[in-house]
């Protein structure tokens, strides 16, 4: 029985089949998903006992008519870790690369057409999407390349790894503030009244694309990531935890974190280093290969620190 005190993640976790019921409401279940029902209708005109009721009688007439949708996060929470991250790199993230593709090249088209008469908000809308595009590929990169490598590479996460998956959370809310504005620029994606095919065909894409990312998030927010980080051994985590405050100690006074700054009497580099990846702080013997914490390649690193000396690394 669904009240107003379960949070929207929860809903959706165990009755998939309420997304476009909470779509239709305009209720973000997935970045703002945590919140219990009765705190995310405030400062609307909902009414947070009667949407409960609502769900309620949608899940029991959608019980027997389970939709892909519902079939597809079953599927999704039955799987291990490292298929989950498969999964995602195989649906959202082609679907959503393929959505985004389609829509720049029409919203290009319409901002030319229609400026005269939409000029203001399609630049508007022109701006927010090109932002939301940008951050979206660099934050898949990050995800490909990065972090998902590191997830199936060491299946109880450590500090690093945990901050990084932290940093991916705070991505989706970035990005969800973002589609919210676009959302509310275009009124939920209502065309006017002189709008072209082009024009529709845009809106369209564009609450296809969102709503894909909608459950695409939830599935990393409400799944995977928690339950990746139940895999964590607390013991080993204070552990880190202290190890980490030490290397910030040592950070504070202008020292690499993995070394004391001379070994055996003799001076180690004269640079410091800052990863730009995770902003771990090494010194250039200690990160010959790369990063130490995240491994990240030397490239991604830059140079915050001179000891008297004027050299670059990273500079041929």
């Amino acid at each position: 029985m669904i009240t107003a005190k379960n949070t929207l993640a929860e809903v959706v976790r165990d009755y998939p089949q309420t997304i476009p019921f909470f779509n239709e409401l305009h209720l973000d279940y997935c970045c703002g998903g945590g919140i219990p029902l009765e705190e995310a209708v405030k400062g609307t005109d909902l009414d947070a006992n009667k949407i409960a009721a609502d769900l309620n009688d949608y899940i029991a007439e959608h019980n027997a008519k389970p939709a892909s949708q519902n079939d597809s996060l079953e599927h999704f929470k039955s799987l291990s870790i490292p298929d989950m991250l498969s999964d995602l790199e195989a649906t959202h993230h082609v679907v959503e690369r393929k959505l985004w593709a389609e829509i720049d090249t029409d919203l290009n088209k319409i901002l030319l057409v229609h400026y005269a008469h939409h000029g203001v908000m399609l630049t508007k809308l022109h701006h927010l999407f090109g932002l939301l595009r940008t951050d979206l590929e660099e934050h898949f990169a990050r995800e490909e390349k990065l972090v998902f490598p590191l997830m199936r590479t060491y299946p109880r996460p450590n500090l690093e790894i945990l901050n990084l998956v932290q940093n991916l959370i705070t991505d989706h809310t970035q990005a969800g503030d973002v589609i919210k504005e676009i959302e509310t620029l275009t009124d939920h994606f209502t065309a006017p009244a002189d709008a072209c095919p082009t024009f529709k065909r845009t809106y369209s894409l564009l609450e296809e694309l969102f709503n894909d990312i909608f459950v695409h998030i939830f599935k990393e927010n409400s799944i995977v990531f928690p339950e990746y980080e139940e895999k964590a051994t607390e013991g080993e985590l204070d552990a880190q935890v202290e190890q980490s405050l030490q290397q910030e100690q040592g950070s504070r006074n202008d020292e690499c974190g993995y070394c004391a700054g001379e070994e055996n009497g003799e001076a180690k580099s004269q640079v410091l280093f800052e990863c730009g990846d995770c902003g771990t702080l090494y010194c250039n013997d200690c990160g010959e290969t790369g990063c130490p914490t995240c491994g990240a390649p030397f490239s991604h690193a830059h140079p915050i620190e001179y000891s008297g000396s004027s050299w670059n690394p990273n500079q041929g």
